[in-house]
């Protein structure tokens, strides 16, 4: 019976180690700037009109710049993407009830064999024998269920992320901006040569 423990004892420490061993290693996707839709929640940096982690919402997308109605300003801003640093748009994702379930009942399961192996039911005795398969059976089944129940309702709570957009590389000419300035609105022309 002590091999049986061992073995379970492994196989939880395993499930527990692995489990989260790809949670932060996600890549960031990237939207292309043709994806931006009006209505967008968005945030962006733009050092060079003021903008430092701006947030709002997309009023209209062009080839060139993108319009948004940045949060605590009164009119909507022309942003060209050309002095844009980073710009990220919020993006609805699936539920991910399905694997909040796996993991969940991977954890649920190593917690009960862990348990099992330190903790046996002595019943009304005092003294305690060895765990029988049955009982470690059982154990785990409720184990993996209670895991897998509550995994799948935090799983099911994952609405969405930021993700990054892939600017266009700047244009060889120069353009009007339009930005917020203190108490109204700041407009600049630009040339290259």
């Amino acid at each position: 019976m002590d091999t049986i423990r061992r073995l379970l004892v492994a196989a939880a420490c395993a499930a527990v180690a692995t489990t989260g061993a790809g949670a932060g290693a996600a890549a960031r996707a990237q939207e292309p700037v043709s994806a931006l839709r009006p209505g967008d929640r968005v945030r962006l940096d733009a050092p060079a009109l003021h903008l430092s982690r701006a947030a709002g919402r997309v009023v209209a997308g062009g080839e060139d710049s993108v319009t948004v109605r940045v949060n605590g300003l009164r009119w909507p801003v022309a942003v060209p993407y050309e002095r844009i640093g980073s710009l990220e748009v919020w993006r609805r994702s699936g539920s991910a009830a399905g694997k909040g379930a796996v993991i969940g009942g991977l954890v649920g399961a190593g917690f009960m064999a862990v348990t099992d192996t330190y903790v046996s039911y002595c019943g009304d005795g005092f003294l305690c024998g060895p765990i029988s398969a049955g009982s470690i059976v059982a154990s785990l089944a409720v184990g993996t269920a209670v895991g897998a129940g509550l995994g799948a309702l935090v799983g099911a709570t994952k609405r969405g992320g930021w993700r990054s957009v892939a600017l266009p590389s700047p244009a060889d000419a120069g353009g009007l901006t339009l930005g917020p300035a203190p108490g109204g609105v700041r407009i600049g022309w630009s040339l290259r040569f």
